[in-house]
């Protein structure tokens, strides 16, 4: 039985059906906790950067504890996920938490 698409260059085919481009989408969930204030522009600047795979996003500032945490929804493949995640754990005050939803 022959695959529509099957072949031809930029369809891949997955358990749940035909998907077109090079990897399948997933949502993530990305819990950022920002203990130094200063690096609150550059943790802003990456994920301006990776805005187009942010569908959603929530910050709290905890001034009194002097912490900042910002949730952010994410649909993207795995490889852009790690980007983001990459980006962010590499800044000093800052650490995550990434759950895949599916």
């Amino acid at each position: 039985m022959s695959i529509p698409g099957e072949g031809l260059p930029g369809f891949f085919v997955f358990e749940k059906g035909l998907k077109m481009g090079t990897a399948e989408k997933r949502i993530a969930a990305v819990n950022i906790v920002v203990r130094d204030r200063k690096m609150a522009p550059l943790v802003n600047d990456i994920l301006s950067k990776h805005g187009e795979i942010i569908c959603g996003r929530l910050g709290v500032p905890f001034r009194d504890k002097g912490i900042s945490v910002i949730s952010i929804l994410i649909e993207a493949d795995i490889s852009q996920i790690g980007a983001i995640g990459g980006s962010l754990g590499n800044i000093n005050g800052v650490t995550l938490r990434s759950t895949m939803l599916t």
